[in-house]
């Protein structure tokens, strides 16, 4: 596996969710993200610069590193989704960019996006112009289901669709030149991954209804994999979150594992509801969306358990759910929830009660409790699709930050989850709502904020600081979070981009390390165990000195490792009196290490001196590392050698993380050896 994996990405549009969500994510990985420059990808009005961005990945490819392509078939051949969607050019046009990624796709490892044209409900200046005028009859024929012949192609489907519809030639024409194209240009791409130049192809139903043209397409187009039987093709709903999708397959496929879900609904009797903006039961779409990510179903000890706050009777819009019937009976549900965080289980909440962002009613409440009751993963925006492959690909990374499978940041992680929270819900259903109503009394458009738009972006600001990040901050209270600025990167109130920072914990230096073992380690433990156990007095149930510290004769970075046992219950009980003796307390890594309590003892040079873990005592963190270090105790001739590799590593990373991550095969190696058994 490379260390330091190579991320080149090609995002399917500009906004937030498209390109900042994927390149947020695959950092948090461990990754190494380069993109086209943003200025490059367009935005709501302009397409993106095809020859540009072409330039930049052609220029990286000559690179020669070790690099994997992720990419939006739409940027590459048309500059985005919205230009696809209104593009008149034909397939011969865009044939010569295709086959340029697919021998593209023959050079590097590569996953690729791609999307079937919306048939859109409420067509707006975004889609292409036959549905505005002619937009109920192509609904009227797509919906009868007009038969084609058997075996038909889908071009031959989608004419069979079109002749039945009473519809003037022009637009017949209008409708094949552009739902045709891009019928095409999918085909292709279906057969470069049936021949393995491409390494995986996920094709998405962009905005649909059942029986629609996107529909018809979709089915022909799954004939021809039916026929290849290629394992490498995935045909799906979603559009948006395609990309985030790949990348969570590319990390599991990289690190060769295949993290195991259990799926949990909240109304588990409806999960076969079919979601606005789609054309099929929930339950099959989240069936598919695991498979696109490489995950495998699991039974009573899932590596992730995937919380799916679906809708009971029918999906509303965010904004209508005040309408909606309150929440009731969710204790059971909670209490699974519970229970999953207790076991660690890496627990993610796809909220999709609501259509175009979460539920409040549920966050809030959510909210209330320590660090969103322990779920590590969310999303509700947009469509279910949106919300189901954002979220999925956060648990993903989640899994291997636990993992340790790949050189990730926790920290890195926490944006991106604050990020959904801020976005999907507390801007999308608490805030938006409210900006709405302020344009409406000065006569403006949601869809074209024009001269408010500056002021409305303050307002913004200000509403999300005062209804969201407060209650954000209780529930997560040791993570300081701040909120610099809220734009509409689309000139709209339908997407914000949000800046924010949460700020790292505690201080330090860079750089590691190592020296020769120093005599008087123990006693300084035996001082600070005192001190310890006097602070927390019967929550102690042990306290032990661990890591190579307590390793007679073993070289270590100068840092005094002590390990505290208390109750699961008592975790967070210890906070305040550690704080009370003059630790820091550091959250950052309770995504990798949940049930772990991490403090630090800092000098006046900014050095480390003391590092202290609070875990349950008795359980795997407390057996794992008295094992490893009375095995390193026992056998001279293995802490010789871990000291040798320590002195190495520490002259090749600066950073901690990275050091750590270099150690974790001998590591590994040495608790085979004593005897360790993990859990996942």
């Amino acid at each position: 596996m490379t260390l330091h994996p190579v991320l080149l990405f090609v995002p399917l549009d500009d906004r937030p969710v498209s390109s900042e969500l994927v390149m947020e994510l695959a950092e948090a990985a461990g990754v190494e993200v380069r993109a086209p420059d943003r200025a490059l990808l367009g935005d709501r009005y302009r397409p993106g610069d095809v020859q540009g961005i072409w330039a930049w990945l052609e220029s990286e490819v000559r690179h020669g590193d070790d690099a994997t392509l992720i990419a939006s078939a739409e940027m590459l051949c048309l500059g985005g989704l919205v230009a696809s969607r209104k593009s008149e050019a034909g397939f011969d046009e865009i044939a010569p960019l295709l086959e340029r990624l697919v021998e593209a796709a023959g050079r590097l490892p590569a996953y690729v996006s791609a999307v079937i044209p919306r048939a859109p409900v409420v067509p707006t200046d975004e889609d292409a112009p036959y549905w505005a005028a002619y937009g109920d009859a192509l609904r009227r024929v797509s919906a009868s289901r007009v038969p084609a012949e058997k075996g038909a192609t889908g071009l031959e489907a989608m004419e069979a669709a079109l002749q039945a519809a009473d519809l003037p030639e022009h637009i017949r024409d209008a409708v094949r030149r552009h739902r045709g194209r891009n019928l095409r240009i999918n085909a292709r791409l279906l057969q470069a991954a049936s021949k393995g130049i491409v390494r995986y192809v996920l094709i998405g139903q962009d905005d649909t209804s059942p029986g629609s043209l996107s529909q018809i397409e979709r089915e022909a187009l799954q004939a021809r994999v039916d026929e290849t039987a290629a394992p490498n093709v995935l045909l799906t709903s979603g559009a948006d979150e395609l990309n985030a999708r790949l990348l969570a397959r590319w990390l599991n496929e990289l690190t060769k594992r295949r993290p195991s879900v259990k799926t949990l609904y909240t109304f588990p009797w409806r999960s076969d509801g079919i979601p606005l903006y789609e054309a099929q039961p929930l339950d099959r779409t989240v069936t598919e969306h695991l498979a696109s990510c490489g995950c495998v179903a699991a039974g009573d000890d899932p590596d992730i358990v995937l919380w799916v706050h679906n809708f009971e009777d029918r999906q509303r819009e965010a904004r209508d759910q005040n309408d909606a019937p309150a929440l009731s009976g969710l204790e059971p549900i909670l209490g699974a929830v519970r229970a999953a965080v207790r076991e660690e289980h890496i627990v993610a909440l796809a909220d999709v009660r609501f259509a175009n962002g979460g539920d409040r009613e549920l966050v809030t409440r959510l909210l209330d409790e320590p660090r969103l009751a322990g779920i590590v993963a969310y999303a509700g925006w947009n469509t279910c699709s949106n919300a189901l492959g954002s979220v999925i690909s956060q648990a993903i990374v989640a899994f291997h930050l636990r993992a340790n499978t790949l050189p990730g940041n926790d920290r890195r992680y926490r944006h991106a989850l604050f990020r959904r929270l801020l976005d999907d819900w507390g801007y999308q259903s608490v805030v938006r709502p409210q900006l709405d109503r302020w344009l409406s009394e000065r006569g403006g458009h949601p869809t074209d904020l024009g001269e408010l738009e500056a002021e409305a972006e303050q307002i913004a600001l200000a509403r999300l600081r005062d209804d969201a990040l407060g209650p954000l901050q209780r529930s997560f209270r040791y993570h300081p979070i701040s909120l610099h600025r809220a734009t509409f990167p689309w000139h709209r109130l339908f997407e914000v981009r949000l800046a924010l920072d949460v700020t790292a914990a505690g201080r330090g230096r860079p750089g590691i390390t190592v020296v020769d073992y120093d005599p008087r380690w123990p006693a300084i433990y035996e001082e600070n165990r005192a001190a310890i156990v006097r602070a927390l007095g019967p929550l102690v149930r042990g306290i032990e000195h661990i890591g190579s510290t307590a390793v007679p004769g073993l070289a270590a970075k100068p840092v005094i490792d002590i390990m505290v046992g208390v109750t699961a219950d008592d975790l967070d009980r210890i906070i305040e009196p550690l704080l009370g003796i003059g630790y820091e307390y550091s959250p950052d890594w309770e995504i990798s290490m949940p049930l772990r309590r991490y403090f630090r003892r800092i000098a006046a040079d900014n050095e480390d001196t003391h590092h202290v873990h609070v875990v349950p005592y008795g359980e795997e963190f407390w057996t794992r590392h008295l094992r490893f270090r009375d095995y390193l105790r026992s056998h001279p001739e293995a802490a010789r050698a871990y000291g040798d590799l320590k002195k190495r590593l520490a002259g090749e990373h600066r950073g901690s993380i990275d050091y750590t991550f270099a150690k974790a095969e001998f590591i590994r190696s040495v608790e085979a050896s004593a005897g360790v058994v993990h859990r996942r």
